[in-house]
This record gives C-alpha cells, structure tokens and sequence, in this order.
C-alpha cells in the first residue's frame, strides 16, 4: 500500500476567518489524490437558535459575523417576515434595501483592494501579502477608498443602529424610521463620493487589465450559478426570485422560500467545518456544484437599473461574454456591483416613499410555522431557515451561507489549479506558487467565519472540562448514546 505526502499552506491569507490548505500527493508516483480546503472555524449557530424566541434571530445572527452581519440580519429578519405570514411597509423595505447597500459598498471594497488587488501589484512575489503595496503604488487611490468604505459603514450604522451588528430589522418591517437630517446629510455624502467613487473604480479596472496573462489564469468550472432576480430580470439583492442556471445559461430551477429544498442538498466532509451544498439534479460531481457571488449574479440577471454600472455591465460582457467561465473576471464583476451599490443608494434615498409619513412596521405575531428568508449577500445568496411550535420558539434552523454554497467550487478548483502548478518533487512551496493558490480561493471572497455550521455528519469532537480536567461533555460519545437508544 503506498504512502502519501501532505503540503500544507496554513493559513490561507487576506481571507475573513482561519482556514488552511492541504494536498495529498503518493508517495511513490507523486500523483496529486486530493486537495482540502479546510475551515477551522466551529460556529454552531443553528444549535444556538434551537429554543430561541424566532423574533430574536435577526438581532443574534449578525454575530455570526462581522464583515457581512447586515446579510444575516436582513436574512433573518425576511424568515421572521414569513413566520408571522406579514408583508412589511413599503417604507420599510426601503430602508432595509438602503442599508443592504450601505454593506455592498463596505464589503466589496474591502476585498478589491485590500484583499485581491495585492496580489498583481508585484506578480505573486514574495513581499505581495497586504495592502501596503497597492498604498506604495497609489497613496491617492488607496485614501479614496477608505473615505468610500467609511461611507458603508456609516450608512449601516444610521440606518441598523450599530455600525457592525445592525438591530432596527424586526419582524414586520423596522423599529426607528431614518431622520431628517440623517437622509439629508447621507444623500449629500453620497453624491460627493460618486465620481470618486467612478474614479476609484476605474482606477482598479485598469489595474487589472494591466495584469500579465499568465497571472490570470484561474481554473474553470463547469457548474451551476445562482443568483436573484427582480421582476424585469434586473439585479436584485435585497428581494426577488432565485434562479439556477447552468454552465450555458439555462434556466435549470428557480424558487422562493423554503421551495430551495427541492433543488439544494447538503453534505458534510470530516476535513472542514462548512457544509457542502450540491444542485440535485445534477449529471455529475462538478455539474453539481453551485457557485454563487457577483459572477454568477452576473450571469442570472438580463440588465443593471443604474447607469454607471450599467455601461460598466455592458463593457464586461463585450469582453467576457455573459455566459464566462473565466474565472478571472468575477474581479470586474464586483466591481460592477460596487458602483451599482452606491447609484441605488442615492436612488433609495431620492425615493419619496423613504421618508414619506408612512407606516413602518406593522404588529406581528409568531407560532407555530416555518419561515424562509433569502437575500444576496455580497459573496452571494443567503438562506435562513426556521421553524417554530406554537410559543413561537425555534425548534429547527438551517443557515446555508454564500462560501459554504462555494464551498465545493473553491475545493475543486484547487485541486485543478495544483495539478497545474505545484511540483511534486519540491518539498516547499514557492512564495509565487502560494500566492497563485491562495489567489485562487480568494477570487471567492470567501468569508469563513459565516460558513462553519458543519456538525451532524463530521467527526470533529467537542469536548468541555472542568477546572480540574475532568470531561463533562464530549458531542462524539452523546452522538454515539444517542444512536443507540
């Protein structure tokens, strides 16, 4: 029987959360067997809501992370929507929208030009491992972009309440209107930063187009996408319906609510805490792996309702086609989905009805149902699940995150991109070859904090002690007792 060889890149950098990456190599033909993209996070927070008051949810998921909370609490706060059988104000879906991109615009600059962008700035040297060189290229760039991402911030922090775990979500629709002087002085903001933010933009596209050929080769897949609609086919991030295309452009499934379970399965690996989702209706392993994030939305969605992100739009698919597999590309189409933010921001904010003298919220009452609440988050599509009995208590919740849906992608495209680039008869990696795989998980935007909800199905072992060191608890022997009964 022959051996193996581990290499390991631990940890994977410029990634929110830990994670590490291992491939297995025979020993005695160098051949590459698998490659594991392994999350080192444990989250657990379906067990956490188990017993938990559903109208509380929106205000504890935004725990689950700090870069996207505003995904999770509009998430949550949609399935307790559902749960109370209500359709919030129109006032109030506006401001919810209005602090959605108040996250895009936060969010997707972060990861353009601190956590991606870096990488070309010198060509996978070395030294190519954080921000400070795209600083040292372009002090001014760099200035701009902080100022736009305070912009996101400060609009979650007006309209959630709290800059990073946002609250004014509730079930029937919001707790404290915008003020005022809080719309005026955000419209006027917002308006001053949309040519530099256009500016910005441009400044990173032309980066990346500058970047060498052999730098941008990605490996394809040939998968499923998913992305939200609205009723024109047009973008939607907040609300619409989801859609499954496949590798062509065909239509394969759409649904709302809790109609996902039909098209999506969930299966768990004992190398990493995040689950593995997988289109059912799939013909074979890499058929059946969805990506999700701004190239897949992308591709589901016909047109842009904004005009700087819509001729931005139209460029990239003059150059890539709708329909790209390169994977390369999904930098410009977040981008794209950057200044769409901001547009629709100052669109939300012109919009009468935000601060008409309106309704907000409308009283509401949870028992016994089930709730399905879907938004696009900035890494892609988000789903929380929950059902409740009679008081209104939880007593099931399933959370399928952006990166856990591109969970199967990044693991597959590893294991390509390393039959390609790593030398089996090295025992280290070079700095240029590292960067080149890390590169290619960070083309996901991965957040894996938010993706480790993996238990059921793994033989990860927690275990609590007390201060003597005795066990108290281990999940292993209570799965094992409980089987048995």
């Amino acid at each position: 029987m022959s051996s193996t060889r581990k290499i390991t890149i631990d940890p994977v950098t410029r990634l929110e959360g830990n994670a590490k990456i291992t491939f297995e190599l025979d020993e005695s033909t160098n051949v590459l067997k698998k490659a594991e993209f392994q999350v080192l996070e444990f989250r657990a927070f379906e067990k956490f809501l188990e017993g938990r008051k559903a109208r509380e949810t929106p205000r504890i998921t935004p725990r689950i992370c700090g870069i996207c909370p505003v995904s999770h609490h509009l998430c949550s706060a949609k399935a307790t929507d559902m749960l109370a059988r209500v359709i919030i104000p129109g006032r109030a879906k506006l401001h919810r929208e209005l602090m959605h991109m108040g996250q895009f615009i936060h969010s997707h600059s972060l990861h353009v030009y601190f956590l991606a962008l870096p990488d070309f700035v010198d060509g996978f040297k070395a030294e190519s491992n954080d921000f400070r060189l795209l600083l040292n290229a372009n002090p001014t760039l760099v200035k701009n972009v902080i100022r736009i991402r305070a912009f996101g911030q400060k609009v979650i922090e007006i309209l959630g309440g709290k800059a990073i775990h946002p609250v004014t979500a509730i079930p029937g629709g919001i707790s404290v209107p915008l003020k005022v002087a809080e719309h005026e002085a955000l419209l006027n903001e917002a308006k001053k930063l949309l040519p530099i933010t256009e500016e910005s933009l441009t400044a990173a596209w032309g980066l990346l187009d500058c970047v060498p050929e052999e730098l941008k080769q990605y490996e394809t897949l040939n998968s499923h996408n998913m992305g939200t609609v609205g009723n024109n086919k047009e973008i939607a991030l907040y609300d619409g319906e989801t859609v499954i295309l496949d590798s062509n452009g065909k239509v394969k499934g759409n649904f709302r609510g809790a109609k996902y379970r039909k098209m999506i399965s969930e299966k768990y690996f004992d190398f990493s805490w995040t689950k593995f989702p997988y289109f059912i209706n799939a013909e074979d392993e890499e058929d059946a792996i969805i990506q999700v994030g701004p190239l897949a939305r992308q591709k589901c969605y016909e047109t842009i309702s904004t005009e700087k992100a819509g001729k931005m739009l139209a460029n990239f698919r003059q150059r890539f086609g709708r329909y790209t597999t390169e994977s390369y590309s999904t930098h410009y189409a977040r981008i794209i989905e950057t200044m769409y933010a901001l547009e629709k921001t100052i669109d939300i904010l012109e919009d009468p009805n935000l601060m008409k003298d309106t309704d907000y919220r409308i009283s509401s009452t949870i028992k016994e149902s089930s709730g399905v609440g879907i938004v696009e988050a900035p890494r892609g599509s988000l789903i929380h699940s929950f059902q409740t009995d009679q008081n209104g208590l939880i007593t099931k919740a399933n959370i399928i995150v952006s990166t856990t849906f591109n969970n199967p992608a990044i693991n597959l495209a590893l294991f390509k991109v390393a039959k390609k680039q790593l030398d089996p008869s090295q025992k280290s990696i070079p700095e240029s070859t590292l960067r080149q795989i890390e590169s290619t998980v960070r083309i996901f935007d991965p957040c894996l904090t938010c993706s480790s909800h993996s238990l059921s199905g793994t033989n990860f072992d927690i275990v609590l002690r007390n201060t003597e060191g005795e066990l108290i608890y281990s999940s292993l022997v209570a799965s094992r007792n409980s089987s048995l009964k």
